[in-house]
């Protein structure tokens, strides 16, 4: 058996949280040019009450050596058990080799049997955003009001409070569009 015995990726709200991944790279881009602009001037990284850290530019390059939990791309991954991808269209491209064997044509290329199972173009440009718009648009999964919870509810939602989870797991974030906006080819930093 090949493969790795994880949990799926969630589906629903999905967008919410591509949403809130593209605000917070957009707000640590704009820091870094802050940056570059004002020399040997420490900036903080910072959004949505999320710290990274600080960066600095010194004339000649950027000073990464006090950025925290996010590359040097200052790019915000919150797909992928290891935080490796920035959308739900880029997550996709991966788990559609690994988990069902079809290779999207924007990956591989046009014309390309890159499994050798004498099928090419198996999973085209449109059938990809497809995929994408419709996982993107599932409604975000409700939390009960505390005081409708059960018992245990309340006693894992305490757990996770005390034992500091909630230091760096935010429950709620709130975004400035109500709009997530999709683009091929997808560019990460902008």
């Amino acid at each position: 058996v090949q493969g790795r015995v994880i949990n799926p990726p969630f589906s629903f709200g999905s967008g919410g949280v591509e949403l809130v991944g593209k605000e917070m790279t957009q707000d640590l881009q704009a820091q870094k040019a802050l940056a570059e602009a004002f020399p040997n001037a420490s900036v903080d990284l910072e959004s949505k009450g999320v710290s990274f850290g600080s960066i600095s530019h010194d004339g000649v390059g950027f000073n990464f050596s006090q950025v925290e939990g996010i590359g040097p791309d200052l790019v915000v991954r919150p797909f992928g058990r290891t935080g490796c991808c920035a959308t739900v269209r880029e997550f996709d491209t991966g788990a559609m080799q690994f988990h069902h064997g079809i290779q999207p044509v924007e990956v591989v290329g046009a014309g390309v049997d890159a499994d050798g199972d004498g099928v090419a173009d198996e999973l085209l440009a449109g059938e990809l955003s497809a995929m994408h718009i419709f996982q993107a648009s599932l409604e975000r999964p409700r939390q009960k009001k505390r005081s409708r919870q059960t018992y245990q509810e309340r006693a894992g939602s305490d757990v996770f409070d005390d034992i500091g989870c909630a230091d760096c797991h935010v429950r709620k974030f709130v975004t400035n569009s109500k709009h997530l906006t999709l683009s091929l080819p997808e560019v990460m930093e902008d």
